[in-house]
């Protein structure tokens, strides 16, 4: 529906700063592109009241059911079926300290294909288009990443200059508004790579 959504605008910059027109076609890919393979996107911040759950649940209110949640111990379980056939998994509090999790996260980035899993079921073949988000209080070793790995947009989120308990409620309310601008708006950036984004595109923010 067509109309403003000045707050949902303002929080984007706030989560992607200097990247705002970037994070803005990172939703936009998400909404009308949404078989198309994008970086995984990782927020972190040490500090409280970033803005980093907001964001989450915002997505989740957008996406509805093509969004799932998953802790550290779920992503690590051999069963998938809950979250295989998803567009965003989210993974809140993220501790991957284990090799293997980096490895599987990457691979599940960029194939079109996975196995779907469930207990007491045969292994199924299934296609494959899910996005993930990691959210972090750990700045620096939330998951082992190589220095030359390009599949991972990490962030640094500022904490948030006034907390307003009803924001999300505010958030709500624009986005039919939202995804009208999102549907309209002309990309910033061209198809480029697997993921869309380039490295040097994203290289002045605490990324790639």
């Amino acid at each position: 529906m067509e109309g403003s959504c000045p707050k949902s605008l303002d929080f984007i910059k706030h989560i992607f700063g200097d990247h705002y027109e970037l994070g803005l076609n990172y939703l936009q890919l998400l909404y009308t592109k949404p078989t198309q393979i994008l970086p995984i996107l990782c927020l972190v911040s040490r500090e409280r009241s970033t803005g980093k759950s907001t964001f989450l649940k915002w997505l989740k209110q957008i996406f509805e059911n093509n969004l799932t949640y998953l802790t550290n111990d779920s992503f690590s379980s051999q069963f998938n079926a809950d979250w295989a056939n998803k567009l965003l998994i989210c993974i809140d509090e993220v501790l991957f300290n284990k090799e293997e999790l980096t490895e599987r996260i990457k691979y599940l980035s960029t194939t079109n294909f996975n196995k779907l899993e469930a207990k007491g079921k045969d292994k199924q073949e299934v296609e494959f288009f899910g996005k993930f988000i990691l959210c972090s209080n750990n700045e620096e070793n939330f998951i082992k990443i190589d220095h030359h790995e390009t599949r991972f947009w990490v962030l640094k989120v500022p904490s948030v200059k006034k907390e307003n308990t009803g924001f999300l409620e505010s958030l709500e309310k624009e986005i039919p508004a939202f995804l009208y601008f999102l549907q309209h708006r002309s990309l910033h950036s061209t198809h480029q790579t697997r993921m869309w984004f380039t490295p040097k595109t994203n290289r002045n923010s605490s990324s790639l």
